[in-house]
């Protein structure tokens, strides 16, 4: 068996497609009416059997919707603009040093059928320890991590421990729908290990006592969350086009994937991260348009933060609080506070 990723667009065109793997140069088209995950039988053009007759070839043929330019939607609401701008900026992964090798990713687990593969990839992308994988046939949903509370050494809190990860098993023979919610349980583990639930949605309804039960939005934030982590190419890969419309594995509608994959607003040159005391207090005092705030924990203490409180909570700036491990992954400054 030979597997193949191409171009939806392509395929839509009847382009014929190209395959090179092994010594194995064809080209051929796809049926019509072909669908991502089927299989291609070309007859007498695999290797040749034990009286030197050739073998027939069987494909199998996928679609990478990462593979087309992303557009990103028009008359987009300015809340969920902000929204997705402020969840790309600070949950970032190594997204950076380049994009993710999703079909090296695919192939390997065709090859060799093992989940557990295929998230320790993506766990070695942000520099976290892997979580094992299991399918199951009793989940009622497409995934789901399994957390336990650490028990604190220091006397203080520590946040929930991602123990494994369940998959169904129907999306065993699906490596693009598998790749997406792996995905998406992988950046259920980085958000509970760094703690980022409380800053990303501070109103939480979640019970702090029972973390395997998360507020719904913080399911939509997981998923904005994978494309800042550098995994967006999984969850674009797993939108299908059936009944003339566009279908989405997850909790975000395609126009949502769309701005994510487009990488939100791109930031305008006037748009400028100031960090530290004296840095905020000059740009608060002369009047500069502060779009948002994030504060440690207990930023406030001091008189001089306090008057900064006040003046942030009469120009109604948004503020969010950040536990002081958490402020200090994304600070450039020595001793941050804000």
């Amino acid at each position: 068996m030979e597997y193949l990723f191409v171009s939806p667009a392509a395929a839509a065109r009847g382009d014929a497609v190209e395959l090179n793997s092994k010594g194995i140069h064809l080209r051929f088209p796809l049926p019509g009416g072909f669908e991502s995950g089927g299989t291609v039988r070309l007859r007498g053009a695999g290797k040749r059997g034990l009286f030197g007759k050739k073998r027939d070839l069987q494909i199998r043929v996928f679609f990478l919707n990462s593979l087309l330019p992303v557009e990103e939607p028009t008359g987009v609401d300015q809340a969920l603009l902000d929204e997705v701008d402020f969840v790309l900026r600070y949950v970032r992964g190594d997204a950076a040093k380049g994009p993710l090798d999703v079909e090296t990713l695919y192939r390997d687990f065709l090859v060799h059928g093992d989940p557990t593969r295929f998230q320790g990839v993506l766990a070695a992308w942000t520099g976290e320890d892997p979580v094992p994988v299991e399918f199951s046939d009793w989940l009622e949903v497409p995934g789901q991590v399994q957390v336990i509370e650490r028990p604190p050494m220091t006397g203080v809190p520590e946040f929930p421990e991602p123990r494994r990860i369940y998959v169904a098993e129907a999306f065993r023979d699906d490596p693009l729908a598998l790749g997406s919610i792996l995905a998406h349980e992988s950046a259920h583990a980085f958000l509970f290990r760094h703690g980022y639930y409380q800053v990303l949605n501070p109103s939480s309804k979640a019970d702090p006592e029972k973390p395997n039960q998360l507020d719904p939005k913080d399911e939509w934030l997981t998923d904005l969350a994978v494309f800042g982590l550098g995994w967006g190419a999984l969850t674009l890969n797993a939108v299908r086009h059936k009944g003339g419309r566009w279908w989405a594995l997850g909790y975000l509608d395609t126009a949502t994937i769309r701005l994510a994959a487009g990488q939100a607003r791109r930031c305008p040159p006037d748009l400028v991260v100031a960090e530290g005391l004296r840095v905020l207090e000059e740009a608060t005092l002369v009047g500069c348009t502060i779009r948002a705030v994030l504060v440690s924990e207990n930023f406030g203490a001091d008189p001089r933060e306090a008057a900064l409180l006040d003046s942030w909570s009469c120009r109604n700036v948004p503020l969010r609080r950040a536990s002081t491990s958490l402020l200090k992954d994304l600070s450039d400054v020595v001793s941050p506070q804000g």
